[in-house]
């Protein structure tokens, strides 16, 4: 269950670079797309995701995710 996957991350430290690719710390919808991802559903769509420039990678918003229509399919 993504719920119980997400709450294994609590009390990770808030991920301010917005590293996706680092699991040493989390931001908000990297951790709801990771959770998801343990199970097999890809819930990032990095076509909409967020290019910073003072960033390394690019960002997945919140709006990413609902703007993928994924989210819709699960519930």
């Amino acid at each position: 269950m993504a719920v119980a996957k997400a709450l294994d991350s609590l009390g990770a430290p808030f991920d301010d670079q917005y590293q996706y690719s680092s699991d040493a710390a989390l931001y908000c919808t990297e951790l709801v797309s990771k959770a998801y991802s343990s199970l097999g559903i890809e819930l990032a769509d990095w076509g909409k995701a967020l290019k910073a420039p003072l960033l390394s990678e690019k960002v997945l918003t919140p709006d990413s995710l609902i703007a993928s229509g994924k989210l819709a399919r699960i519930y």
